[in-house]
């Protein structure tokens, strides 16, 4: 199952499952190398808001350029099948199989 998640700052979570890692992963595309893990979608999707967080932290303290979010437009784009336009690599007929959008409360 892929889930698709709109935060705060807009960004959307991608949780997927992994046979080989035997646990959810869960990816920022918006933002390079921005991916956590977790044993259940739950705790992929808490580990993803620590680690959006760590990275915007981080890219402000080095002085690099942060990428406007765009939220329910990057939904948009799953739902049309052209969710790669980046070249993030996620499977637009795998993402499209079971999105979903939740609002962080």
């Amino acid at each position: 199952m892929i889930g698709v998640i709109e935060m705060p700052h807009n960004y959307a979570i991608v949780i997927f499952y992994s046979d080989e890692d035997e646990g959810f992963i869960a990816v920022v595309p918006e933002l390079p190398g921005c991916s956590a893990f977790g044993e259940i979608e739950e705790e992929a999707l808490q580990e993803a808001k620590v680690a959006i967080d760590l990275w915007l932290d981080t890219a402000r303290e080095e002085g690099r350029e942060i990428p406007e979010p765009s939220g329910r437009e990057h939904l948009r784009e799953i739902l049309a099948g052209g969710c790669c336009p980046r070249g993030d690599g996620i499977d637009p007929f795998f993402a499209l199989a079971s999105t979903y959008a939740i609002k962080r409360s």
